[in-house]
């Protein structure tokens, strides 16, 4: 909502989330865990030493570093894995390469036809299935081999990938996707927040084809504005899935909130609430997050504020 929100880091970011996560054709449960591995929110030995919860961060396999990198490209027990992958073209991984840099051709390889994934990404699962070998090993003591830890890996993705297929499609007829996410319902949110009670009035509304929608939620202990402007855009999210919408264009006139959304950036005061956030677009067909200006917000910025007018009130009198 302020000028200097406005402002952008030229520096484009090393991943498209939307592409190379949340629009991937895998569970929502890998997409979480994608989520975490490329915001280095999993417990891997380096992460580990650099928070001060252990003095050992190598990797029990082989005795390197356990970085996320050497965890699930570099390790002799993950490049076996990439080397027998059944897919079209092979996956060279040696030398020192980053599981970002990498990310979008991985999960553009096709499988060859008897695996019989055809229309599902097979190295989100791979990735997956290396982190329960690495867990089992550790806390177990049990050893998954890296032939075990692949046919796994193809099972659970060809499994998955079979039931949403066996889903009975949806009884209205579904248009050409367009060029551009027009032909969408729209979530606009706002929050007011006042920092001397910690309080907060949360709003958003809901348009749709049959007309719009006004919502509003009072918050009590809320740390501040930004915290205030997530949990807005997160209720009127339940709010869409409740309603059982597809197709979301989500709306907010805070460029801090919007940006960490798109960019995948770590924001500490945000980390929960943007998790939920990514954990509520699986919901959805398809869902973008765009910044508006506070004047094109103004009827759910009006909510927000009568809202915590509201909820003082109230408190006054009790």
């Amino acid at each position: 909502m302020r000028t200097e929100d406005l402002e952008v880091n030229e520096e484009e970011p090393a991943l498209n989330w939307f592409k190379g996560v949340w629009n991937l054709h895998i569970s929502p449960k890998i997409k979480m865990f994608l989520w975490k591995l490329f915001q280095k929110a999993i417990p891997v030995g380096e992460i580990l030493v650099e928070r001060h919860i252990t003095t050992d961060g190598r990797c029990k396999r082989c005795g390197t570093l356990e970085s996320i990198d050497h965890l699930f490209l570099q390790c002799p027990f993950a490049r076996k894995i990439w080397r027998a992958a059944p897919f079209v073209s092979t996956f060279e991984n040696s030398g020192l390469i980053d599981l970002k840099s990498v990310w979008s051709n991985l999960c553009e390889k096709n499988c060859v036809p008897p695996t019989g994934l055809v229309s599902g990404q097979l190295a989100p699962w791979i990735l997956w299935h290396i982190w329960c070998a690495r867990n089992q090993l550790i806390f177990e003591g049990k050893t998954i081999t890296e032939e075990e830890a692949l046919t796994k890996a193809i099972t659970a993705a060809k499994e998955w990938t079979s039931n949403q297929e066996q889903r009975p499609p949806p009884p209205r007829k579904i248009p050409p996707r367009p060029q551009t996410m027009t032909n969408c319902d729209v979530l606009n949110s706002d929050a007011a927040w006042r920092a001397s009670n910690l309080t907060a009035g949360l709003g958003w509304m809901i348009k749709t084809q049959e007309g719009s929608s006004d919502f509003t939620l009072p918050t009590p202990l809320v740390g501040s504005a930004l915290i205030a402007e997530g949990l807005a855009l997160r209720e009127g999210m339940t709010s869409c899935r409740d309603m059982r919408l597809r197709k979301m264009r989500c709306e907010s006139d805070s460029a801090q909130l919007i940006k960490t959304i798109n960019s995948g950036t770590f924001h500490p005061e945000l980390y929960g609430i943007i998790s939920d956030i990514c954990n509520l677009s699986c919901f959805f067909d398809e869902i973008s997050f765009s910044w508006i200006s506070r004047e094109k917000n103004k009827a759910a910025d009006k909510l927000a504020k009568l809202c915590l007018v509201g909820e003082e009130a109230f408190m006054a009198d009790t």
